[in-house]
């Protein structure tokens, strides 16, 4: 019987992120909703994705605000300049959620029990609907032996011990420490990133790997053997530790690699995206596909999914490197880029309806804001949005 208020954070998030749940996690949080029965929206059959949503929302709101304050956006279409400024605060119907508000602070002292403004809007049709937090740190690691832990709730400490190392959570951050003790099988651990997830950690080696949302990277609890090799899907960021004994490799997929010593790089590869592009900022890469190049510092490798390989000897660094900075730079960039990112960012699906222009771009935004206001940067171009739940719908 787990008596951690903690643990049924942890269970809650799981659902909110999709995560199947063990017979026990289940039993566990069954038994929670009997317990606090007086709140309609968690007995069966209520709507318990949005309450979720909510709570996530809530979890969110004092940063949010606070980078609102800090708002500095604009967003420029292929006509006209914006200005973005903040919009008038939206009234939130809150009173149905007062009894769950009580409950789960009652299991998380985190949770804001401020200002309740700007947390629900209303659209055209009268229907209710949740304003879509923005991204945050958080990630799921998967151990050697399979079981999964949500890092978004853990508090900092030890978390797992892995094939001579301990596995250390501080500050947001997960860190491999070497104990001594290490078997003769090599063990592997993955850190994924949801959608609306970001996450940071330091490899056993000392590298450091930033993941934007959506990404994987799989690798050695220690590593042995003549190189250091990970294997990545999604967007990361590197700054790879020095070690001219072992050289660092990122295996892409079958056909594509990256090639390093010690250097600072980040490699875009989600696999709806018409190509994988190594950015490189510090140091020397070489990327191999059907051919092979060598970087320089500044230089982009753009690998299609033919394996055709070709270099951006200009590439925009800041453009590249806006998602680990906070922003979202859409300098030149198609609307259907645009809404890739949204989609990862917020973990929302976009639906385009016919006679959407292609419009172009440009300028940055902020992250750490709303998806609602996103959509007001945005909406003065020759687009219209509306959001429907967990959909945004791309109008003429």
């Amino acid at each position: 019987m787990h008596d951690n208020q903690q643990y049924i954070l942890t269970i809650l998030q799981k659902k909110l992120q999709k995560i199947p749940l063990t017979e026990e996690e289940q039993a566990q949080l069954n038994e929670w909703l009997q317990v606090n029965e007086e709140d309609a929206l968690l007995q069966p059959g209520a709507d318990e994705q949005e309450l979720l949503e909510y709570l996530q929302l809530r979890m969110d709101s004092d940063r949010n605000r606070e980078a609102f304050e800090k708002f500095r956006s604009q967003a420029f279409t292929n006509r006209d300049v914006v200005h973005v400024k903040a919009p008038a605060r939206m009234r939130f119907a809150w009173i149905r959620y007062a009894a769950a508000i009580i409950i789960i602070a009652g299991i998380a002292t985190w949770f804001i029990t401020g200002n309740r403004n700007n947390d629900r809007v209303v659209n055209n049709k009268g229907h209710r609907k949740v304003d879509i937090a923005p991204g945050h740190d958080g990630a799921i690691l998967t151990l050697a032996n399979g079981s999964q832990m949500v890092l978004d709730s853990l508090g900092n400490g030890v978390i797992a011990s892995q094939n001579g190392a301990q596995v250390v959570l501080k500050n947001g951050l997960v860190q491999y420490d070497a104990t001594g003790k290490i078997a003769a099988e090599i063990t592997y651990n993955t850190m994924s990133t949801p959608r609306g997830r970001q996450f940071q950690l330091v490899l056993p080696d000392g590298s450091k790997v930033w993941l934007n949302a959506a990404s994987a990277i799989k690798y050695p609890t220690t590593f042995t053997g003549k190189e250091r090799l990970v294997e990545m899907n999604g967007e990361a960021y590197f700054e790879v530790a020095k070690d001219a004994a072992k050289p660092f490799r990122v295996k892409i997929n079958e056909g594509l690699s990256v090639q390093v010593l010690g250097t600072n790089f980040n490699v875009n590869a989600y696999e709806n995206e018409a190509a994988v592009k190594t950015t490189l900022l510090e140091g020397s890469v070489q990327v191999v596909a059907k051919s092979s190049v060598l970087l320089k510092p500044g230089e982009q490798a753009i690998v299609t999914q033919a394996s055709q390989l070709a270099i951006d000897d200009k590439p925009s660094i800041d453009k590249v490197m806006a998602w680990k900075n906070g922003l979202f730079n859409f300098e030149g960039m198609r609307l259907k880029e645009v809404m890739k990112q949204l989609e990862r960012w917020y973990d929302i699906d976009v639906v385009y309806e016919p006679g959407v222009p292609d419009i172009e771009f440009y300028g940055e935004l902020s992250r750490n804001t709303t998806l609602i206001d996103v959509i007001a940067a945005l909406k003065d171009s020759d687009v219209h949005f509306r959001i429907e739940g967990r959909k945004l719908i791309v109008l003429p």
